[in-house]
């Protein structure tokens, strides 16, 4: 079983190369039309995640301008790489926890925002290349479920269920926590079912353009609950600019844990049932008039409203 980022690209920018716009060149937060359109500076008078923890499980995160300070001692299962948590050995999981709790501060005075950019990360390094027989993926959901993180975010995808991984998720809503993993970027070919997005209890999430519509690349089906922005997202991540710009349904997955880390900043005596069951209330429905649909699931998340 190959386990897959569930984003098609993540590409570092260099700065001075990026095109102005005419009357000024913009910022990188100008930039994050995600966090516009999500009205997250009206969030943030309300609630930015403090006091709540996410588990990013991915292939690491660094140590990036953005996330100092952000991120809590967590756990390395990928022993086969170099270095531990705190390596990012394939500049994805940085990206995905600082979607999720980037605050902005950079050197230069031009840094990448997370939409909850009070919650901690909690990092869990695991391989890209898995398969049925390797523990570390069951260990990674487990090692979430017993830690204080409420939400687990898992922007990688597999082709394959497995036992012991339906028992670790089983295991960790049992523990209270929430689960958010991406449904995989082969929505114009494959689009078969991808896991643990899939896998029941799992909240499994799509990715929409700036007019609300789902991505090509994203899969759709019934393993869609929701959905979130998911092209052209501006974030922090492992390169010399410290700044990136992707898409897929890794980065609408950041955005879904960030949402229901916001939601639960706000209101911390709420179960996850609460806030999920909110999540799917308030989300932005499908514009067909269902109540979801294969594409955006329930709708876009809208932890605003």
């Amino acid at each position: 079983m190959r386990m897959r980022k569930a984003t098609s690209a993540l590409v570092g920018l260099l700065l001075a190369g990026i095109a102005a716009t005419p009357a000024h060149a913009q910022t990188i937060r100008e930039r994050q039309w995600h966090l516009d359109a999500m009205k997250a500076d009206e969030i943030w008078k309300t609630a930015t995640g403090k006091g709540v923890t996410v588990a990013v499980i991915d292939s690491g995160v660094a140590r990036v301008s953005e996330l100092e300070g952000q991120v809590l001692p967590g756990k390395n299962l990928a022993t086969a790489q170099e270095g531990d948590e705190r390596t990012d050995y394939d500049n994805h999981g940085t990206t995905m926890a600082a979607l999720i709790a980037g605050t902005g501060k950079h050197p230069s005075g031009d840094g990448a925002f997370g939409l909850a950019p009070g919650a901690k990360i909690l990092p869990i390094r695991v391989p890209i290349e898995n398969d049925q027989t390797n523990p570390g993926w069951t260990q990674a959901i487990r090692y979430a479920a017993d830690s204080d993180a409420k939400i687990i975010n898992i922007s990688m995808a597999a082709d394959q269920d497995d036992p012991a991984r339906i028992d670790a998720v089983k295991y960790a809503l049992s523990k209270g926590k929430l689960i958010f993993a991406g449904v995989g970027n082969d929505g114009e070919t494959l689009n078969d079912l991808k896991y643990p997005a899939a896998t029941p209890g799992v909240v499994g999430v799509a990715g929409i353009g700036p007019d609300g519509g789902a991505t090509k690349e994203s899969e759709h089906g019934p393993q869609v609950d929701l959905s979130a922005p998911g092209v052209d997202i501006y974030g922090a991540c492992l390169s010399k600019t410290e700044v990136c710009v992707g898409h897929g349904t890794s980065n609408a997955t950041a955005l879904a844990s960030a949402s229901a880390a916001l939601l639960w900043s706000a209101h911390p005596d709420w179960t996850n049932n609460q806030v999920l069951r909110v999540l799917l209330n308030t989300a932005g429905k499908p514009v067909d008039g269902a109540g979801r649909n294969d594409y955006v699931g329930y709708g876009v998340v809208r932890p605003r409203v």
